[in-house]
This record gives structure tokens, sequence and C-alpha cells, in this order.
């Protein structure tokens, strides 16, 4: 994190960005039962109704959009993890623990 606020940053998200052949849904899931909760923060543009009305996009959507955004969530990210208590080490270890190798 920066020191300083940086205006219109995402700094306070801590996304992770899954290899193609992880399930996201599963490793969410898996991460839950071991008490860590992620987030899903984002959604395709072309998966909302203004933007599907009135961007124009095709029936097919946007790939490489749908792709990034069906295996991107967020780690939690707030003043309550701490080091002393090996929070942050702890969801890193158990978010390493379902990648494949």
């Amino acid at each position: 994190m920066p020191v300083r606020a940086e205006p219109g940053s995402a700094n306070h998200l801590a996304m992770v960005l899954l290899p193609q052949t992880a399930d996201r849904e599963a490793v969410i899931g898996a991460l839950k039962s071991a008490g860590v909760n992620p987030s899903v923060n984002f959604r395709s543009l072309h998966h909302f109704t203004w933007f599907g009305d009135n961007a124009g996009v095709g029936p097919t959507g946007l790939a490489v959009c749908g792709a990034l955004a069906d295996r991107a969530f967020s780690l939690p990210l707030h003043v309550g993890l701490t080091d002393a208590d090996a929070d942050v080490d702890r969801v890193c270890r158990e978010l390493l623990n379902l990648l494949p190798a």
C-alpha cells in the first residue's frame, strides 16, 4: 500500500487473477471454508444492462474481458489484518495451497 492516497487508484483491493485452469468458484469456496473471505468485485461491462443495450457489443460479448473477469477476485484487505497474527501470511498460504503447482 502506498503511504499516501492516490486519487483514482484501486489500492484498496488485493486482486488475484487465477490461472486459466483454476475454478474460481471452487477456490473461493475453499477459501471461505478456511475462514478467508474473498470477494468478487468486478463483472464484465457487457453484462450490465445499460452497457449491453447501448455499447453495440455483439452477441458473443467481449471474450478477453469475460475470460479475465471470470478468473479475478479480491483477497481480504483491511486494517484488521495483522502481521503479528500472521493473517496476511495465512491468507496467502491458503490461496497458494489451492493453486496448481
